[in-house]
């Protein structure tokens, strides 16, 4: 979760998620995201989740989002 010093408590800002990819992290993400030095300028506030493994088209479990069905998704 990055907030920047231009976004003060109590005053609306925009949220922006950046979501990693299948077998990343929120946190290897946030390494290589520019959205860091972005946010200042643009005031809002960056959240990066970390997925929940998953197994996807067949292969072995990683962190990721669950995309491949509608019923019971937990994402």
């Amino acid at each position: 979760l990055d907030v920047p010093d231009s976004v003060r408590a109590g005053a609306p800002a925009a949220l922006l998620f950046d979501f990693h990819g299948f077998g990343h992290s929120g946190a290897g993400v946030w390494q290589v995201s520019r959205f860091k030095q972005l946010a200042d300028g643009g005031g809002f506030i960056t959240v990066y989740p970390e997925g929940l493994p998953i197994r996807l088209l067949g292969r072995d479990p990683k962190p990721g989002w669950e995309i491949e069905r509608v019923d019971g998704n937990r994402d």
